[in-house]
């Protein structure tokens, strides 16, 4: 599974864009047990990279290892784990009142995933800001174009990477580039 690539043109984007599409209309993100698969393989790639983890940071932001250690790795296993705990439950649907008028009625809330989504990440924490936000979305069953920070190299190339080698690149694919990127 290889996700990832610097595009260099709007057309480039437009096939990533396309191809999430795809990818979501096929409903490859939509049941429980693929999203959970889809949170356990990203924790196992990240536990198998802690080192990794610890290095970029402190090549990019100089941050002590103990830091880097509690603000973003042990951070974002713990949100991992958390998702994978509660997901089947947020997942259910949820009855709602219904207004005696529309006796025997009853009306449900359903969650659904709303198909694509942008992350921006900022560069003061790189991994955490990208990734809590990344977890979020792929536990809601949407396809993530991630952008990560332009000033934390290092650490761009690592998510290229560690998502890279556990999503498909219709599902999870990132950007690097500068702001004229995004714009």
């Amino acid at each position: 599974m290889k996700s990832s690539s610097t595009p260099s043109s709007s057309i480039q984007i437009s096939e990533i864009l396309r191809e999430q599409k795809l990818f979501f209309q096929a409903g490859k993100t939509r049941s429980l047990e693929v999203r959970v698969a889809a949170l356990t393989r990203l924790e196992e790639v990240f536990v198998a990279r802690k080192e990794e983890v610890l290095e970029v940071l402190k090549k990019d932001l100089g941050k002590p290892e103990l830091e880097a250690f509690l603000s973003e790795y042990y951070f974002v296993l713990q949100e991992i784990r958390l998702l994978k705990k509660f997901l089947k439950r947020w997942m259910r649907p949820r009855r709602v009142e219904s207004p005696f008028y529309f006796f025997p009625s009853h009306n449900e809330v359903r969650w659904e995933p709303h198909g694509q989504v942008l992350i921006i990440a900022p560069w003061n924490y790189p991994l955490q800001l990208a990734l809590a936000p990344l977890l979020g979305a792929l536990a809601a069953g949407n396809t993530i174009v991630l952008k990560p920070s332009e000033y934390t190299p290092a650490c761009a190339s690592f998510l290229e990477a560690c998502l890279g080698e556990a999503f498909e690149k219709g599902w999870v694919t990132v950007m690097q580039g500068d702001a004229e990127l995004t714009s």
